[in-house]
């Protein structure tokens, strides 16, 4: 287990926000040995025990853990839960103001993962997985779709492995397999005449699997949206991104997937035609699944005599910009309104004294009386009133760079809070 500090830095009247791993340990060894165990029985990694390993830690490291504000963590129960979790015990117990937020990268990529619910959708992942694999475990495979790439004269690509945890990897490899398929269709077509039976026969399987429209059409929709994914995904394992402009991120990506669901007829005909040229270069017949009046492991709306085009956009894709707009929203709901309070103080985002009371009451050990705080808040909302310039401040560091420490410390200081709100837990992962 990693131990991350995320503070703040200043460096010539610039604040840098530095995330630091300060302790690596087992947690298993140490929860074991604090709990004076030396039997066989089993090492139980409860919420409790893990809250008391922070404590510790923290202790041993000589951390003020009442000037801890946050507390970003995975997902898992033993962690997250909001009765016995790890999270709300050292809450309880030793920082009263660690607010936890679940890792926001971690977050918008299970909006991905989940939302994949489709049939076709998973097994065009499946085949991409399959695909990827079979070329990048052997050298000579390898080598053969190498050469097939740079007699096509295309510049040199190679398949990206599939990862099921590494996100912004998993959009890669799907946005590499679209662009590399007619290339792997003819490396399969060659391996399916070696020497060897049982690569024969895996290549003669996986070029029936992927020469299928189904499949084309699935990749064509993945890779439209994994283009528009991947940079967000990247961009929110930054250590110096704030809460602010991490949600910023998200809801742009929201609004944009939106503006596609409203325009899904000319969105699905740029996928569809796409598709089309694609398999019409492979020489697979475009078609659809045979449809029945009743089907349960298979989506089938519409109606029978619906053409190719209608059948995918009502069955695949539909079904695919709803599940990220779904996911989306259920899991940012709660996080925004989190940070709502604090986020007010942003000049892009400036509210009214009201909207931060709840804030500067829950963070009163590191500001001034609210006399002070509101008065100070008069100035601060008159610095920006009528300058084009605040719409463009919109993260709590640069705010705070424009915030006066001399006339207006507690507004400054609460703004240094929102940007050491935890984003992530890559830099744990890294």
């Amino acid at each position: 287990m990693v131990l991350v500090l995320r503070y703040v830095r200043f460096n010539s009247g610039k604040v840098q926000i530095q995330e630091n791993p300060v302790c690596i340990f087992d947690a298993v060894k140490a929860i074991s040995e604090a709990t004076g165990d030396s039997s066989d029985a089993e090492v139980r990694l409860t919420g409790v025990n893990v809250a008391a390993l922070f404590k510790s830690k923290c202790e041993e490291l000589s951390l003020d853990t009442a000037k801890c504000v946050g507390q970003g963590l995975d997902g898992a129960s033993s962690l997250s839960s909001e009765r016995c979790g790890a999270a709300v015990e050292f809450q309880r117990t030793a920082a009263p103001l660690a607010t936890y937020f679940h890792c926001m990268m971690h977050s918008f990529n299970l909006c991905v993962s989940q939302s994949v619910s489709n049939k076709s959708i998973r097994s065009c992942m499946d085949k991409v997985r399959e695909m990827t694999t079979f070329f990048n475990s052997s050298a000579k495979r390898h080598q053969l779709l190498d050469k097939v790439v740079a007699e096509s004269g295309h510049c040199a690509v190679s398949l990206k492995q599939f990862c099921s945890t590494r996100f912004v990897e998993r959009h890669d490899a799907v946005m590499t397999a679209k662009e590399m398929l007619s290339f792997v269709n003819s490396a399969l077509e060659k391996i399916s005449d070696w020497e060897s039976r049982d690569t024969r026969v895996a290549a003669s399987n996986l070029l029936a699997s992927i020469s299928s429209f189904d499949f084309i059409v699935t990749l064509q929709a993945m890779a439209k949206l994994s283009a528009l994914l991947v940079n967000v995904s990247r961009s929110l394992q930054a250590p110096e991104n704030d809460i602010m402009q991490a949600l910023d991120d998200i809801r742009l990506v929201e609004q944009t997937i939106s503006a596609m669901r409203s325009d899904i007829d000319n969105e699905f005909g740029t996928v569809y035609s796409s598709a089309v040229e694609l398999a019409t270069r492979l020489q697979v017949t475009v078609r659809k699944p045979r449809t029945a009046s009743r089907s349960v492991y298979r989506s089938n709306a519409g109606s029978n005599d619906q053409a190719v085009d209608e059948y995918y956009r009502i069955n695949m894709f539909t079904p695919l910009l709803d599940g990220y707009l779904t996911h989306i929203n259920e899991r940012f709901g709660l996080v925004q309104r989190k940070c709502l309070s604090l986020s007010r103080l942003v000049p892009a985002f400036l509210g009214n004294y009201d909207d931060v009371k709840e804030a500067v009451a829950m963070y009163s050990s590191f500001v001034a009386g609210a006399l002070q705080v509101e008065g100070e808040f008069m100035l601060w909302r008159q610095q920006w009133t009528n300058k084009e310039e605040a719409g463009k401040i919109m993260t709590a560091a640069a705010a705070s760079e424009r915030c006066s420490p001399v006339i207006m410390p507690n507004i400054r200081q609460l703004l240094l809070i929102l940007a050491t709100l935890p984003v992530t837990t890559a830099e744990a992962r890294s």
